[in-house]
C-alpha cells in the first residue's frame, strides 16, 4: 500500500501594520500564502515555507497567533514524486536562502495584471504558485507572478486532489 502525501497550503491574514498595507492593497481577502510538507513535520509544530519583506522564511504560523485575524488552510493529496519534488525545490530554495529577496514591486504589479518576474525575487503566493506548478500538482492559466494570496486560493479551490479546507487552522490547531 502506497503512503499518503500531503501538502498544505496556508493563507493568513495578520493584523500587524504592513500586513493591513498589503491587505488593502490586494483587494481584502488573504494577505499572505506558504506552504509545508505535512510528511516532513516531526515537531508538533508545523513548519510552512514562503517569502515575505525578509527574503524567504521558514514559517512557524503559530509563533503569531496572536495577530491573526483568519486563515484558511488547503490539504492537497499528492504523489511521492510529486511530494517529492516540493521537498527538493524548498531544499535548494533554502541553501541559498541569504540570495532570495522579497518581490514588492512584482505582487504590487501582479494587483493590475503586470508580471514582473526579478531573478531571484519573489513574492508569497507567486512562490506557492511555482512550487504546485512546477511540481505539476497544478496548471494554471496564467503566469505565477499573476498569483496574489487570493486569486491562488480560488484556483486551489478547483483542484480535483484538494483533500481537506480548514478555516481558521492557525487559531485552532493546525493545519
Amino acid at each position: 500500500m502506497e503512503n499518503k502525501y500531503t501538502l498544505s497550503v496556508l493563507f493568513v491574514n495578520y493584523e500587524d501594520f504592513w500586513s493591513k498595507v498589503v491587505y488593502h492593497i490586494l483587494g481584502k481577502g488573504y494577505g499572505h500564502a506558504s506552504i509545508g510538507l505535512d510528511n516532513h513535520n516531526t515537531s508538533d509544530e508545523e513548519i510552512f515555507w514562503s517569502f515575505n519583506f525578509k527574503g524567504f522564511r521558514r514559517e512557524k504560523p503559530r509563533k503569531h497567533e496572536a495577530i491573526v485575524s483568519k486563515s484558511i488552510c488547503y490539504k492537497l493529496n499528492v504523489s511521492k514524486a510529486e511530494y517529492d519534488k516540493v521537498a527538493e525545490m524548498i531544499e535548494e530554495f533554502q541553501s541559498r536562502r541569504f540570495e532570495w529577496k522579497y518581490n514588492l514591486m512584482g505582487m504590487l504589479l501582479s494587483r493590475i495584471n503586470i508580471k514582473r518576474q526579478k531573478k531571484d525575487h519573489y513574492f508569497c503566493s507567486e512562490f506557492v504558485a511555482e512550487m504546485l506548478q512546477k511540481a505539476k500538482i497544478a496548471e494554471f492559466s496564467k503566469n505565477t507572478a499573476h498569483y496574489l494570496p487570493n486569486r491562488l486560493e480560488e484556483e486551489l479551490q478547483k483542484l480535483k486532489n484538494l483533500e481537506q479546507v480548514i478555516l481558521n487552522p492557525i487559531q485552532r490547531t493546525y493545519c
